[in-house]
C-alpha cells in the first residue's frame, strides 16, 4: 500500500463533479440615434446553440454581469477557508 496514493484518493477532485460547460454565440452591432449629434451605442446578445434562447443587453456592463453570475462557483460554501 502507497499511503500517499490512498491520502490522494481521499480528496475531493474535480473529475467527481460534473464538469460545467457554457456555450453562447456572441453578437454585437452598433446603433445610432436620429440625428446627427447622437452617440452611437453598442447593443449586444447572446445565444444558446443548444436551446435557441437568445437574451439581449443595453450595454457591456449588462453582459458582463450576465456571464460573472453564470461563472460563479455554485460549490463554494461558507465552510470553506477564506484568505485574509
Amino acid at each position: 500500500m502507497d499511503p500517499v496514493k490512498d491520502a490522494v484518493k481521499q480528496l475531493p477532485l474535480a473529475r467527481d463533479r460534473q464538469p460545467r460547460y457554457q456555450a453562447y454565440m456572441l453578437r454585437f452591432w452598433e446603433t445610432r440615434g436620429s440625428c446627427a449629434d447622437c452617440p452611437a451605442v453598442w447593443r449586444f446578445s447572446l445565444e444558446d446553440p443548444h436551446t435557441g434562447e437568445r437574451r439581449g443587453f443595453a450595454d457591456l456592463k449588462g453582459l458582463l454581469a450576465f456571464l460573472q453570475t453564470r461563472t460563479e462557483r455554485a460549490d463554494s460554501s461558507p465552510d470553506k477557508t477564506k484568505e485574509a
